[in-house]
């Protein structure tokens, strides 16, 4: 697997979590259930997903992309 492809999905991946929890964070608001919402995602699991994504950011931050030459 190419790293940039694994970078790519990375952030695919981090772009649609936090959106869906950004729609949900909205969709619970205006339902008047804001607090029921803070209580559901403020859990062990969703702190640690969080930790793994930043985690991973963050080792492939130190990696360096290698470019190949085009071939002549």
């Amino acid at each position: 697997m190419n790293l940039l492809t694994l970078r790519q999905g990375l952030l695919a991946a981090t772009i649609l979590v936090l959106g869906m929890g950004y729609a949900a964070s909205q969709w619970f608001y205006f339902q008047g259930r804001a607090a029921e919402y803070a209580r559901v995602v403020d859990v062990p699991s969703i702190r640690m997903l969080a930790l793994v994504f930043l985690l991973m950011f963050v080792v492939l931050a130190f990696i360096p992309v290698v470019e190949s030459e085009p071939a002549a």
